[in-house]
């Protein structure tokens, strides 16, 4: 896998559309909000999330540092919601 893929020395344009795909940690809020607005889902507590986004930290799958290769989620959505696991084959949470 080349570094671009693995979330390492990565351009910050999508290559297939040429717009950013790397978010400021205020913009990524405003999405999560977004998500979030008008639905109540389980979530899990604050240190499980914690716990998760460290784990995606460390994976070679996480683009851009927002981005799951695996599902194309953003990380800081999938690690909130208490209903779903890592989706790698060898899920790391």
């Amino acid at each position: 896998m080349s570094e671009a893929a693995t979330g390492r020395g990565q351009p910050s344009d999508c290559p297939g559309c040429g717009i950013s795909v790397r978010l400021s940690p205020g913009e990524l809020e405003r999405i999560v909000a977004e998500y979030f607005r008008g639905s109540v889902p389980e979530l899990v507590g604050v240190e499980e999330q914690e716990r998760r986004l460290a784990l995606c930290g460390e994976c070679p799958d996480l683009l851009y540092g927002s981005t799951c290769r695996h599902c194309g989620c953003l990380v800081e959505v999938r690690a909130r919601l208490a209903g779903l696991a890592c989706p790698a084959a060898m899920s790391r949470w």
